[in-house]
């Protein structure tokens, strides 16, 4: 019977038997309810397993399955896939899809131009993001009506709609921070030139409190204040249009990359980026947002500093904002750190611009650069190398820094 996955096991939780799951479904609560049986891909074979408990913790559940009380009993499958059997999965409508669907579906421009292949399906909160490998590299779509146009079940193709402007509107109580973030260099020049639109939107003015207020005690006691649903749902269904992608701005969110901003840059219309405050939001808002984006493990006084960094993040990459010839050798643009730069003068403080830089051999300053972004990734972020597909020039040239190191 063909299986279909919807979740990964991760860990134990305690002594008694209770596991982590990761779940890789569009029904978790379906799926994993008290009563349900499930496939555990073990060494020995295919487990079916009954849920005896489940309850959730951090993004994760923490399940327990009858007749497995101890945790020498489940140790074992850390790291184990569980599925069901083909045959239970729900008929969907025509336009929609599960994840295990759109995997491997050809997706094309309304101009029927081929972008590429879906290779794998994010699941955010709000919503699936489609990853497609084309020819220019790896392109994320969100699944959202605003720019998947059709799916096609027999046919395995998605066609998308493409954006070209790009409009950033900023949900907040603090309009004002944003004021010196918009009139001074770059960001100034290019709202000028209305190479790119960006707003503000107090979500306090859609209150229907008469005390004006925004926020509430959280349920069940605690510390803080919690953001009230009202305000920001009626403030979101006013301001979204069908080419919107509102962004949560949250420390639960995806981490944001270069990547991220240059999809962004290149694939969204309007950017709705929501900033909280105090202690957070009602979850209930998270079912009106597309995606949480987070730039880190910390935590902030609200997300107005957040969003003016993917805001600035974006804005430098859009069509002219400035010349591609300066962005395009950035730090991650290529998956490593940038090498070294210099200006005059030639020598400062008993040192000395590299003479490969001033030779003017265009060649031999390309593999300089590329060897020094290589040296510097290796010592600074070594975790961008471990799955880089490394061309025939990087290989050799990080066995030169290899055996340079063994020098010293």
């Amino acid at each position: 019977m063909e299986q279909i996955t919807i979740g990964v096991l991760v860990n134990t939780h305690g002594l008694r038997g209770e596991v982590k799951i990761k779940t890789m479904t569009d029904f978790p609560h379906i799926r994993f309810k008290k009563g349900a049986l499930v496939h555990l891909h073990a060494e020995e074979g295919l487990l079916s397993l009954k849920i005896k408990s489940v309850r959730e913790q951090k993004g994760l559940l923490l399940v327990k399955f009858d007749g497995f009380d101890d945790i020498n009993q489940v140790e074992k499958w850390k790291g184990s896939l569980l599925s069901i059997d083909r045959k239970d999965v729900h008929e969907l409508e025509e336009d929609e899809a599960y994840f295990f669907e759109l995997k491997n579906c050809e997706v094309f421009d309304e101009e029927g131009n081929k972008l590429g292949i879906v290779s794998e399906v994010l699941d955010t909160n709000a919503n699936a993001i489609l990853r497609v490998k084309g020819v220019k590299g790896d392109i994320l779509i969100p699944y959202v009506k605003a720019f998947v146009v059709s799916f096609s079940r027999e046919d395995k193709k998605i066609v998308v709609h493409l954006v070209e402007d790009m409009r950033i509107t900023i949900v907040t109580l603090f309009p004002e921070f944003f004021d010196s973030f918009v009139s001074t260099s770059i960001i100034k020049r290019a709202l000028d030139r209305k190479q790119v639109e960006f707003d503000t939107v107090d979500f306090r003015k859609y209150t229907l409190d008469k005390h004006n207020h925004v926020d509430d005690t959280p349920c069940g006691g605690g510390q803080g204040m919690v953001l009230s649903p009202q305000p920001i749902v009626d403030c979101l269904k006013d301001i979204r249009t069908p080419d919107s992608f509102v962004v949560m701005m949250s420390p639960q969110g995806a981490t944001f990359t270069q990547k991220t901003a240059r999809q962004f840059a290149s694939e969204i219309k309007h950017l709705i980026l929501l900033c909280g405050h105090y202690e957070g939001f009602d979850e209930r808002i998270r079912s009106y947002v597309d995606m949480e984006i987070s730039l880190g493990d910390f935590v902030l006084t609200g997300g107005e500093p957040a969003a003016m960094v993917v805001s600035d993040a974006i804005i430098r990459l859009l069509n002219g904002v400035i010349l591609e010839e300066s962005h395009s050798d950035d730090s991650f643009e290529n998956g490593l750190l940038e090498y070294p730069q210099y200006t005059r003068p030639i020598e400062f403080d008993g040192k000395r611009v590299p003479d490969v830089l001033l030779s003017g051999h265009h060649e031999n300053i390309r593999k300089w650069r590329l060897k020094e972004s290589l040296k510097r990734t290796l010592e600074k972020r070594p975790d961008l190398l471990k799955n880089r597909d490394f061309t025939k020039e990087e290989r050799k040239l990080m066995e030169e820094i290899k055996a340079e190191y063994k020098e010293q």
